[in-house]
């Protein structure tokens, strides 16, 4: 009986760690597409250099943006999963709507998931 617990805990271990796995492997995509798609505006990584701002029209004339980091973005408060999809898929102005397919939206979403395990200190 104790045997047979213990073959049934690892292979719970296992299809949890394959999980893990396969969700790095996600975000891990998803850095290289954001560091394509988005690093003009955003600093999409820790060790990326600054971009520089962002200007956009106003009603006023032009003013300069500076786009949020990632990592600032991901530990925003009520940024989830399903907040990310939803303004990857139809963003407000000033940023431009890139269209992505849907395993690259999987993706990026993943690797924004993935900054919420950095920790506080660490933000850049």
């Amino acid at each position: 009986m104790r045997l047979i617990a213990m073959m049934a805990l690892c292979g719970t271990i296992l299809a949890i760690a394959q999980i893990a796995l396969a969700d790095s492997t996600l975000a891990v995509k998803g850095q290289t597409l954001a560091k394509r798609y988005c690093s003009g505006c955003h600093r999409v990584t820790g060790d990326q250099a600054i971009p520089p701002p962002v200007t956009v029209e106003t009603e006023t004339g032009q003013m300069d943006v500076k786009a949020p980091t990632f990592w600032q973005a991901a530990h925003q408060e009520g940024r989830d999963e399903a907040y990310f999809r939803s303004y990857l898929h139809a963003p407000r102005d000033p940023m431009p709507e890139e269209p992505l397919e849907p395993a690259e939206l999987d993706a990026i979403v993943a690797y924004l998931m993935s900054l919420r395990a950095e920790p506080e200190g660490n933000g850049w």
